[in-house]
């Protein structure tokens, strides 16, 4: 795996999900080599020909797939402000700086079987893993929760990488009513002896439930945080997380993956 660079990505294509949620497809073929399942980007949201500085700040994404042959990578986004809302704006051909890959992956499974979960914008990286653990032959399933239907998408893909899913919305919308820690303890509790590994990207409260279960049930569990940043690269120190047993942790260089006992929640 190489170093990030800094280039010119190409807008190929916008998919337009609904519920202010969308897929953007950027041709970034040196980034699209290098990149590895759980590693992100630093996407300005200004196109280069457009004046002006505003919005100043980058935005980190993580991969939601990556096609090395094609030299793309897809990006996944819902809209929140300003900066998401040019993006969702974008037509095909408007070039924008990126910078990447960036982070630390996911590991190797140390297990025989994965389980991944994944919670409302965690989406990408969960999708992109499962895809590489399929490919490989790793016997995963995916564990997908949202507050309603309109927080859950591209069943599709999990479906074409043969990977099976379980679905859960807090309103009963889509699949099981409830959150999705309710499907991970039962499934933490039916493995019994059986080699298993736990992967998590999604909200804090989430993830620090998922790091919970796994530790009372000794499984090994990377998770994926999301932190506000400027750099990507350990400088502006603005992505620090408070670390298990003090200090802090960067997440754009020593993360954004990181094994549950190393972070503090």
């Amino acid at each position: 795996m190489t170093g990030p660079v800094f280039l010119a990505a190409r807008v190929a294509g916008r998919i337009d999900l609904g519920g202010g949620y969308h897929v953007l497809c950027l041709e970034a073929p040196a980034v699209a080599r290098a990149a590895a399942a759980g590693q992100f980007v630093l996407l300005s949201v200004r196109p280069r020909d457009l004046p002006g500085l505003d919005p100043l700040l980058p935005r980190p994404f993580s991969f939601l797939g990556r096609d090395a042959a094609g030299g793309t990578v897809e990006l996944f986004f819902r809209v929140v402000g300003r900066g998401t809302a040019r993006l969702a704006a974008l037509q095909v051909g408007a070039r924008l700086d990126l910078l990447g890959p960036l982070g630390r992956g996911w590991p190797t499974p140390t297990a025989s079987r994965a389980l991944l979960v994944a919670g409302g914008v965690g989406l990408p990286p969960i999708l992109d893993l499962a895809a590489e653990l399929s490919r490989a032959g790793t016997p995963v399933e995916v564990l997908y929760g949202g507050r309603s239907r309109t927080d859950i998408h591209l069943l599709d893909r999990f479906e074409a990488a043969g990977v099976p899913v379980t679905v859960t919305t807090e309103d009963g919308s889509c699949g099981s009513a409830g959150r999705v820690t309710e499907p991970l303890r039962a499934r933490l509790e039916s493995a019994g002896d059986d080699a298993l590994c736990l992967y998590a990207c999604g909200p804090t409260g989430m993830l620090k439930a998922v790091a919970e279960a796994g530790r009372a049930h000794g499984v090994s569990t990377s998770l994926s945080l999301e932190a506000p940043m400027a750099c990507g690269v350990g400088v502006c120190r603005g992505c620090a997380v408070p670390a298990a047993g003090g200090g802090y942790r960067m997440v754009c260089t020593e993360g954004p993956v990181f094994a549950a006992e190393e972070v503090a929640l």
